[in-house]
């Protein structure tokens, strides 16, 4: 009795065993075909999620240092737009406010610049992974699984 329930019970196992590893045989062929397609969607997303910060950055120090006269001659119409010849007497109590308020809206452009550089050069550093991606894609791919399995 007990032989024919283990030749039963092998009878039944054999398809499952046969039917799993056709199975596997089946995942890892889909495994092969898709990894190159994988690693190229790794590559592509890290690089594309490193370079929108770094191209932020650099946008913030650009607009920064291009426009670095606009915010003195904004401060100076800022200040008094319709000062005349005779306001700008340096002996003057207006003219001495004028100059006050000028150094002082000034003194906040260059502040305001100088935090904005600051912050776009911070952006720029820390994201320097599309770089990695682009010259060294297997050192990326690797420090990558490194990461994962950890």
């Amino acid at each position: 009795m007990k032989s024919d329930l283990s030749e039963v019970l092998k009878m039944q196992i054999i398809p499952i065993i046969e039917k799993s590893g056709d199975g596997l045989a089946a995942a890892v062929d889909f495994l092969c075909e898709q990894s190159p397609i994988l690693v190229r969607e790794i590559l592509v997303w890290h690089g594309v999620r490193s370079a929108i910060p770094f191209v932020c950055g650099l946008l913030v120090v650009l607009v920064v240092l291009l426009t670095r006269k606009k915010g003195v001659a904004w401060a100076e119409t800022a200040i008094e737009p319709k000062a005349t010849h005779k306001d700008r007497c340096p002996y003057s109590r207006r003219c001495k406010d004028m100059q006050d308020g000028l150094f002082l809206a000034w003194a906040w452009c260059l502040a305001g610049r100088i935090v904005a550089v600051i912050v776009g050069l911070v952006l720029m550093a820390r994201s320097l992974t599309w770089l990695k991606v682009l010259f060294a894609p297997r050192l990326f791919l690797l420090e990558y699984i490194r990461e994962v399995v950890s």
